[in-house]
């Protein structure tokens, strides 16, 4: 038997050798050559080409594409397929009671019925509760906003510690600074007056002994113009009383300076942490004046129970306390008397927010920073 020819199974071809366009009627080419469509001048254009570049301008404002807002369900249409479902559900149930079928028609109906049942089920137990709900106030294909959510408010007082915490970093309050030997109120001779004492205390902690006097007026000068550099990072300076009084330290009566000079606590303010301590450190250095900071006494009171663990925990050793608005706690350091560097506690100690809600004034000698 001759088989059948290849002709009408073989695709036709969109262009011959001599022709680079596309041909208008796709006829069998014996050339074996096939060309890829590139256009065709049977094809009609939707638009002339010189409207191309209009009709496809992205700098035009379309007008938004928006979604008709759709029902949750639509009853209508689950009733009349119920009904459909119901007349055709006799007819499966007809044959699964029929013990002239086989029982496996009978088993293969009987599944279509219990599939049927749990259907019924889903639409009398679910769909239709949900379908005579309300709809939500603020469905996601209608494009409404939800409601705002109102802010979980901070616990009482948490706001004000940080707050607290935050102003004292930048400030900081010197007790035992060294204002003259007389009474004095005029706060620009006071001003003055500190001025010169962070001078000579600069002058006297730089000499050397044994060192040449060119090199001891070397390290007094460069002393001096550290020193000079570090007060001018205070953006203001506040003396906290009325008069000056005679200096005494609270916490050791037999301090052998007690009495020997007039002082004021001096409160000085910074434009930023970093620049409070870099001056307590170059006041500690290079003028043995120790600055600490000014915290509410609410949280002075709690800086004091977080020495008191401290010196539980080193009975033997020097205790300090520093407050850091991150994390509103008490990072405590420890050292040995005569040792140089302060060594850091593992734990921390959280300040409680109550304490911001306590009656607040400034000065405080706890949670001066020792950081170098």
């Amino acid at each position: 038997m001759k088989p059948p020819s290849l002709t009408p199974f073989i695709p036709p071809v969109t262009g011959t050798e001599g022709r680079p366009h596309a041909v208008a009627a796709n006829a069998f080419d014996p050339s074996g050559r096939f060309r890829d469509r590139t256009s065709s001048f049977k094809r009609r254009r939707p638009w002339p080409d010189s409207d191309l570049d209009d009709r496809f301008d992205l700098t035009k404002a379309y007008p938004p594409l928006e979604t008709p807002p759709k029902p949750l369900f639509d009853a209508q249409a689950i009733q009349d397929l119920m009904v459909d479902a119901s007349n055709k559900a006799e007819t499966i149930r007809a044959k699964a009671n029929n013990p002239n079928y086989d029982q496996e028609t009978r088993d293969f109906a009987g599944f279509n019925i219990a599939m049927f049942d749990l259907l019924v089920a889903v639409v009398e137990k679910a769909i239709i509760p949900l379908a005579k709900s309300p709809p939500p106030a603020w469905p996601r294909n209608t494009g409404m906003e939800p409601p705002p959510v109102a802010p979980k408010p901070n616990p009482p007082g948490k706001t004000e510690l940080i707050d607290a915490l935050q102003l004292a970093e930048k400030t900081c309050i010197i007790f035992d600074a060294e204002l003259g030997a007389a009474a004095v109120a005029n706060k620009e001779r006071l001003a003055n007056s500190f001025a010169e004492t962070v001078r000579a205390k600069a002058i006297s902690v730089s000499g050397r002994e044994g060192a040449a006097p060119s090199e001891a007026a070397a390290e007094a000068a460069e002393a001096v113009r550290v020193v000079d550099d570090a007060l001018s990072c205070a953006t203001d300076m506040s003396f906290l009383g009325q008069v000056t009084k005679p200096y005494h330290n609270n916490r050791n009566a037999s301090d052998p300076r007690n009495g020997t000079f007039f002082s004021m606590p001096i409160k000085l303010e910074f434009p930023d942490r970093s620049s409070r301590i870099h001056f307590e450190r170059i006041m500690r250095e290079k003028c043995k004046i120790r600055a600490a900071m000014s915290l509410p006494i609410g949280i002075r009171k709690e800086a004091e129970k977080c020495r008191q663990k401290m010196l539980e925990l080193y009975p033997e050793e020097l205790v300090m306390d520093r407050a850091e608005s991150e994390g509103t706690k008490f990072v405590a350091f420890h050292k040995k008397d005569g040792e140089m560097k302060w060594n850091k506690h593992s734990e921390t100690f959280r300040i409680p927010y109550a304490a911001a809600l306590s009656d607040s004034g400034d000065g405080g000698d706890v949670g001066g920073s020792m950081e170098s």
